[in-house]
């Protein structure tokens, strides 16, 4: 048995390479091994050695080389125990021949996915990747719909796969490496009173983040506020932030509370803070370097004890050099500047975030929708998200809408994740509608493509014996693989 790979005390997840592959050592092992560095590799010869070590519970996913036909009983074999004794071991599969019923066999034994040479590796590692990680969110997002499981952190006697999984803090998975990083970052930040400066797309969970500071710092129990800067008028932001006496302005007529005196000691965000207009931007910085305010119409000053976190998704040093942004609150506010990462620069967070909205949108729709198909995931995987976290929760919840099955498929998907997933080469069938009086007949055809590729697998694509089995004549068959896209090699 061979290794590679750097060990740490929290590294002993392995990624299990099966069979004789004369590209193992040279490319396939080193090219996953840079793409993925958190695993160690190991090799065995055959598929009758890889059951002992994945029932060790230390491989986290498994990659076979199909070389011949004699390779092929041995691997059907290994995926019918994995499915029997209930091991959830993502099994990628690599033929040398580019063979489309082989692949489909391995499909219905249980292949995640079936590969042809020459490998894409970055493909390949970024599915490892992202099912590792949603085999490890799974134990975590169960606990997390527990009103007594804790939210944040390992247990301080974790074991290696705990303390590597994400975390969830105010229903906010941080489930790739970059948002690992962050929260790492994020929970010493908590601690202290400074400043925060949020920073990414639109989308990209801001709002979220900022709760999940408040609720890892000491001001937990503390409110927490929201001030969207965006929509209000110089005299309403001011009104909103400071509060007013009555009289104060036309329409005032009684006193009101700004957020500043609601929020107490806790936490306000200001969202949006690109938007505030320069005369109140100075009023603000004011209230963060002298920690006092005064109502508007007021003669007596108050005391601002909260601390601040700002978000924004446009650069404000640029804004500053352009005068659109007072520099001095820039560098006010800019102590402590966490720049949350776009989805797609962190795909291996597409399978547990979506996971997590699936369990919180059946929750609110009363829905039972067991889990993603592969095909689905993979289809997301090769869209670009630019409305980021919040379009995949939007994508989730219209799925959810649609879905009329037992899991949410590609035909739930909207139709720009489709046409991604079509320009990647993915089989997409049609698009799901809302229910209507065709309902029925569209799950009909469903079921009718999926028989008859069970049937192609069964009998190796002789087509006299699929009609046969299905009790239809040869040229019926014809039409059908013709309608469902299915007629792709000669008889």
């Amino acid at each position: 048995m061979k290794h590679s790979g750097k060990k740490s005390a929290v590294d002993e997840l392995k990624i299990l390479l099966i069979g004789q592959c004369p590209r193992w050592s040279d490319v396939i092992e080193p090219g996953l091994a840079k793409l993925l560095p958190k695993f160690t590799f190991q090799s065995v010869p055959s598929a009758l050695q890889a059951l002992p070590e994945i029932e060790t519970g230390r491989v986290i996913a498994s990659v076979a080389f199909v070389l011949e036909a004699t390779d092929e009983a041995p691997l059907a074999a290994l995926l019918h125990d994995l499915q029997t004794r209930h091991l959830p071991i993502p099994m990628f599969v690599i033929t040398a021949e580019n063979d489309v019923y082989q692949r489909l066999r391995f499909f219905e034994w249980g292949a995640v996915d079936c590969l042809a040479w020459p490998l894409d590796l970055s493909r390949l590692a970024a599915l490892i990747d992202v099912l590792s990680v949603r085999r490890r969110v799974t134990s975590g997002l169960s606990s997390a719909r527990r009103p007594d499981s804790p939210q944040s952190g390992p247990a301080p006697n974790s074991s290696p796969n705990e303390e590597i999984s994400q975390r969830t803090v105010a229903g906010f998975v941080f489930a790739s490496r970059a948002m690992r990083d962050l929260y790492d970052h994020i929970k010493s930040a908590a601690e202290s009173d400074t400043h925060v400066l949020l920073t990414g797309e639109t989308g990209t969970g801001k709002s979220h983040v900022s709760k999940a500071i408040h609720d890892l710092s000491p001001r937990r129990k503390k409110p927490f506020v929201v001030v969207e800067c965006g929509g209000l008028s110089p005299t309403l932001l001011e009104s909103e932030l400071f509060g007013h006496v009555r009289g104060a302005f036309t329409g005032a007529d009684r006193d009101h509370v700004g957020k500043f005196a609601v929020v107490e000691d806790g936490t306000i965000l200001l969202d949006e803070i690109d938007c505030v207009p320069l005369e109140a931007q100075a009023k603000l910085l004011r209230v963060f370097e002298e920690r006092v305010y005064e109502p508007v119409g007021a003669n007596r000053t108050a005391r601002f004890r909260a601390r601040v976190i700002a978000a924004t998704n446009r650069p404000l040093d640029q804004l500053a050099a352009e005068g659109k942004f007072r520099s001095d609150l820039f560098f006010r506010l800019n102590v402590l500047e966490f720049c949350l990462p776009p989805l797609r620069e962190c795909r291996e967070a597409i399978g547990p975030l979506a996971e997590n909205f699936l369990n919180l949108c059946c929750q609110h729709a009363s829905r039972s929708i067991e889990g993603i198909t592969f095909a689905a995931l993979e289809a997301m995987l090769a869209y670009d998200w630019p409305g980021n976290i919040r379009e995949l929760r939007n994508c989730i919840q219209r799925g959810v809408t649609l879905c009329r099955g037992d899991v949410l498929d590609v035909a739930d998907l909207s139709e720009p994740i489709r046409r991604a997933a079509a320009k990647a080469g993915q089989d997409v069938p049609p698009a799901a509608q809302k229910p209507s009086r065709n309902e029925l007949d569209s799950a009909r055809q469903h079921g009718e493509r999926h028989r008859i590729l069970q049937a192609l697998a069964k009998h190796d694509n002789n087509r006299t014996h699929v009609a046969k089995e299905l009790g239809i004549s040869r040229v019926a068959l014809y039409k059908k693989l013709r309608k469902f896209g299915l007629f792709e090699a000669p008889a």
